[in-house]
């Protein structure tokens, strides 16, 4: 069996930004977008 990564759950004072910095590092647009809780599917 292989370890597979599937998730990653990120707690900050300032959601829109961090999910900002990833979008533009995976070049990825977030399908969930809040200041409370966004998603940004990579892969």
């Amino acid at each position: 069996m292989t370890a597979q990564f599937t998730d990653l759950c990120l707690i900050s004072n300032d959601v829109l930004n961090l999910v900002e910095f990833y979008e533009k590092l995976f070049n990825e647009t977030a399908s969930e977008k809040s200041e409370y809780h966004s998603s940004v599917n990579i892969g």
